[in-house]
């Protein structure tokens, strides 16, 4: 019954891990680097919520809301802060890695500095849970799973039937072809930006609601997207999710077989071996594929 329950928890890990997997790999296929703010985004964004529930209102949909906006703009804002000017400059993807972590790493400690290095816990009056058996399924999982899912599933509409969002795809495939048509190159990536900080905000209230935060998070929820993506073919929205599943169901396998402490290694050991053995991922994405 044990192994049934941490399954099911696996479950809705995955979907959870799916979004921050798709702010990660939206930004990789689509403009060539390593999004590693994505990390420090993820913290800002319940950092925010908090500070409105704290200091501003106690309702939840206000904070939520005004967290997603500040979210939104803080990611534009790093774009054109920092990425912009280093691509103006025709800077590599390894500088334009640094400068990310760059900002990674001061997000995390100005959040730090701010707000201290405890935990946070949301108080939120949802704590009902349904039991069938010996299997429980709290409330905050069915949102969780519920709200992920539908997530995914628009954006895997809106890529495949609406132009600007099959642009966003198409950049990824021919940059320079996106130019020289005059199709509106830099409308295109703060769309790209705005997709991946709308879902790493997402992926990231959705998880604190349930288990908090501390602001030296955002490494961790990075390197599970990462892995995500690269696990499932950095060029296929199936794949990211696929990888997602992957991860989470070797966390919870090692969990079930040894301890939770040997989760990272059991992932990464699995992501070494995709680079070594299938470095296109486990979905590749064929030419003729849209997602």
């Amino acid at each position: 019954m044990l192994s049934i329950q941490l399954l099911l928890n696996g479950i809705v890990n995955a979907v959870l891990y799916a979004l921050i997997a798709v702010a990660f790999g939206i930004v990789l296929r689509s403009l060539k680097f390593l999004h590693l703010a994505v990390g420090g985004i993820y913290v800002f964004a319940s950092y925010v919520a908090i500070f409105c529930m704290e200091h501003i209102s106690s309702n939840y949909f206000l904070a939520i809301c005004i967290s997603f906006i500040a979210t939104l703009l803080l990611s534009l804002g790093i774009d054109f802060a920092v990425y912009r000017p280093i691509s103006k400059k025709k800077g590599s993807s390894g500088v334009l890695l640094i400068a990310s972590l760059g900002v990674l790493i001061v997000l995390e400690n100005l959040l730090a500095l701010l707000f201290g290095n405890n935990i946070k816990i949301f108080q939120i009056p949802i704590e009902t849970y349904t039991a069938f058996g010996g299997i429980i399924v709290t409330s905050m999982q069915l949102i969780q799973f519920t709200v992920a899912s539908l997530l995914l599933i628009i954006f895997w509409y809106l890529i495949n039937k609406y132009t600007f969002f099959k642009l966003m795809w198409a950049l990824g495939d021919n940059e320079i072809l996106i130019k020289t048509l005059g199709l509106p190159y830099q409308y295109i990536r703060s769309g790209i930006f705005l997709v991946s900080s709308f879902f790493i905000a997402a992926a990231s209230l959705l998880i604190t609601f349930d288990i908090g935060i501390d602001p030296h998070v955002g490494m961790h929820y990075l390197l599970i997207g990462a892995v995500a993506v690269i696990v499932g073919g950095t060029n296929s929205f199936m794949g990211w999710i696929a990888g997602a599943f992957v991860v989470a169901m070797a966390e919870t396998i090692s969990s079930i077989l040894f301890s939770h402490h040997w989760s990272d290694a059991i992932v990464f050991s699995i992501l070494i071996g995709i680079l070594l053995f299938r470095p296109q991922g486990l979905v590749p994405a064929s030419d003729r594929e849209e997602a």
